[in-house]
C-alpha cells in the first residue's frame, strides 16, 4: 500500500526528495576558499572534549572571516571549510574578496592553518537528484583550490594564475609549477598582500567620491544603470 503524503510535507517519506521544488542548474563564475587546519587531529590524542572544542573554534573563527568578506560559507569538510564567492549570489569582486578572506581566515586561525584560492566556471546544480536539499559547485577551480591548499604550508595562502589575473593589485609570489593530484603540473602562487588597482578613470572618479563625501552631513546621488556602482564599490 503506498504510503499518503501529509499536505504540509516538504520531503518525500520515502525517499527524502525535496517537493515541490526545482533547484537550480546553471553555470556560476565564482572564485572558491578551500581553508584547511594542519594536523588538528593530533590534538585527539591529548582528549577528546578539548580537541573538538579547539577545533569548533578554528572553524567558527573561519567562518565568521569567510562571511564578513561575503563569502558563502559552503561546507565544513572535516578539519576543512569549503567557501564560494559568485554562488548562490554574486555580490561583485569576488578575486578580491576570495584573497582577502583566504588570508585573513589563515591569519586568525588559532591553529595552524593553509589556504587555497581559485577562479573558474562551475557546473551550481544539485546532486543525488536533490536528495540533500541543495544545489553544489562541481567543477575546476573546487578540485583547485582544495589542491592548492594541501600544497601550502602551515600560514600560506596560494593562489591559481585566474584568481590573480583578475584581481588586479593582488600581490603574489611566483613558486613555479607544482604538481597537484589529478591535475598535473599547476602555477602556483603564494599571495602575500590584496590590493584594489584602479585605472585612471576609477581614480578619478573615487576621488569625486572622496571629496564629496569630506564634509558631514553630505550626501551623493548615483546615476547609471541599476547595480552598475556594485562592481566598483
Amino acid at each position: 500500500m503506498r504510503a499518503q503524503k501529509p499536505p504540509e510535507a516538504r520531503f518525500c517519506m520515502a525517499c527524502g526528495q525535496a517537493l515541490g521544488v526545482i533547484l537550480p542548474e546553471e553555470r556560476r563564475f565564482v572564485s572558491v576558499v578551500f581553508f584547511d587546519l594542519v594536523d588538528s587531529t593530533r590534538g585527539f590524542r591529548e582528549g577528546l572534549a578539548s580537541a573538538y572544542a579547539r577545533l569548533q573554534e578554528a572553524l567558527e573563527g573561519a567562518a565568521r572571516a569567510a562571511r564578513c568578506h561575503g563569502g558563502f560559507v559552503h561546507r565544513f569538510l572535516g578539519d576543512g571549510i569549503l567557501v564560494l564567492f559568485g554562488a548562490p549570489r554574486s555580490k561583485g569582486l569576488e578575486p578580491w574578496r576570495a584573497l582577502e578572506a583566504a588570508l585573513g581566515m589563515v591569519q586568525a586561525s588559532p591553529l595552524p592553518a593553509r589556504a587555497g584560492v581559485a577562479s573558474g566556471e562551475v557546473l551550481w546544480a544539485p546532486l543525488g537528484s536533490g536528495q540533500a536539499g541543495e544545489p553544489t559547485a562541481v567543477g575546476s577551480p573546487v578540485v583547485l583550490a582544495e589542491r592548492l591548499s594541501k600544497l601550502a604550508t602551515p600560514g600560506e595562502v596560494l593562489a591559481d594564475a585566474t584568481t590573480l589575473a583578475l584581481a588586479k593589485g593582488a600581490q603574489a609570489d611566483f613558486l613555479g609549477y607544482r604538481e597537484a593530484r589529478g591535475l598535473g603540473e599547476v602555477p602556483v602562487y603564494r599571495v602575500r598582500r590584496v590590493e584594489i588597482a584602479l585605472d585612471p578613470e576609477e581614480e578619478a572618479l573615487l576621488q569625486e567620491v572622496r571629496r564629496a563625501l569630506a564634509r558631514p552631513p553630505a550626501r551623493l546621488n548615483l546615476v547609471g544603470p541599476r547595480a552598475a556602482a556594485k562592481a566598483f564599490f
